[in-house]
């Protein structure tokens, strides 16, 4: 599925999980653009935020 989710939108969580200690990993919640939904585990979240649209590669999550 790399690269495939072009458009997505990051759900709540990034902002709750942005408080999280070193070392955790962080659940982001992503809309697709047809209204599914998928969820990503990676280690930082960098500087995504509620609302941005994004790109999924490699499991990650990217600022599109």
């Amino acid at each position: 599925m790399a690269g495939a989710v072009g458009g997505a939108v990051v759900g709540s969580n990034v902002e709750r999980n942005n408080q999280a200690p070193a070392g955790d990993h962080y659940q982001i919640h992503i809309r697709l653009n047809n209204g599914d939904g998928m969820t990503v585990m990676q280690d930082n979240v960098g500087d995504l935020r509620v609302g941005d649209r994004v790109r999924v590669a490699d499991g990650r999550a990217f600022r599109d």
